[in-house]
């Protein structure tokens, strides 16, 4: 007697019904995804099928910041802040495959937060905050409103009151430290996840298969998935990282066990 057709793993199933597409056009295979199945299992210790962002890097001691959370919550469709494999995987590659010129267009795509293609004063004013911080005093905060004026003028070289991608990136030289949070973060991730060796190939590979796309924007279009919109992102980010830096995220959990305690009494 024969023996039948082996049952379907986890990973085949996934791959199956969220990935298989987004991963023809990276041309990748099974055995390219398994090691990054293997790193998120590590993480997903109850096997419930998600993570929560934070633990993408709170797993190997990367400082959780609103740019790195932002970073990911693009793909998290149902804002539950948390990952699925593919959203983890997607995410993963997204980043730490980027170019410098991706990353230089990702940090103006995160600005250009109503998707004019032309930034604002108060969406170039908004991502000096959140890079760098608002500042807690009177002091500081003024310093941060001059570096905003005068990030304004080295970019708006047609002084027309907002910047445009050419003039952005025309302009980088001048503005490096505006890009050195995304550079350190993908650093920080290609070391914990796969190592820098894999991700220098890795960006070859993506230039070379989809011309150095955004892998986020292609998923999402591959598979139908409504995007949330940037201001939105924006917003669920920040209250986010309030929340955690007042303790009211992690005693979220806590709060719904005494609510139920509470009910269970009443009865």
């Amino acid at each position: 007697m024969g023996g039948g057709a082996s049952k379907p793993t986890q990973l085949d199933i996934i791959i199956e019904n969220e990935l298989d597409k987004t991963l023809c056009y990276m041309d990748l295979k099974k055995k390219d995804v398994v090691p990054f199945w293997k790193l998120y299992k590590k993480i997903d210790l109850d096997d419930s099928g998600s993570i929560d962002i934070d633990e993408i890097f709170l797993t190997h001691n990367i400082q959780i910041t609103e740019f790195a959370q932002r970073c990911f919550m693009s793909l998290d469709a149902d804002g539950n802040h948390k990952a699925s494999f593919s959203e983890f995987l997607i995410g993963l590659w997204n980043y730490c495959s980027a170019d410098a010129l991706f990353l230089h267009k990702m940090a103006f795509d995160m600005a250009d937060e109503d998707g004019g293609g032309k930034l604002t004063t108060q969406e170039v004013q908004a991502l000096l905050f959140l890079i760098y911080g608002k500042g807690p005093s009177k002091k500081s905060q003024k310093e941060m409103y001059k570096k905003v004026r005068s990030t304004m003028k080295l970019l708006d070289t047609n002084q027309s009151g907002t910047v445009t991608f050419q003039e952005w990136e025309e302009n980088s030289r001048h503005i490096q430290s505006l890009f050195r949070p995304s550079l350190e973060l993908q650093k920080q991730l290609q070391k914990a996840y796969m190592g820098t060796s894999y991700w220098k190939k890795a960006t070859k590979h993506r230039v070379k298969t989809t011309g150095n796309k955004d892998l986020i924007k292609l998923h999402i279009a591959t598979y139908d998935i409504k995007p949330h919109h940037k201001g939105h992102i924006a917003k669920r980010a920040s209250e986010h990282q309030r929340q955690k830096e007042s303790g009211e995220y992690e005693s979220n959990s806590d709060d719904e066990d005494e609510d139920e305690d509470e009910e269970d009494g009443d009865e």
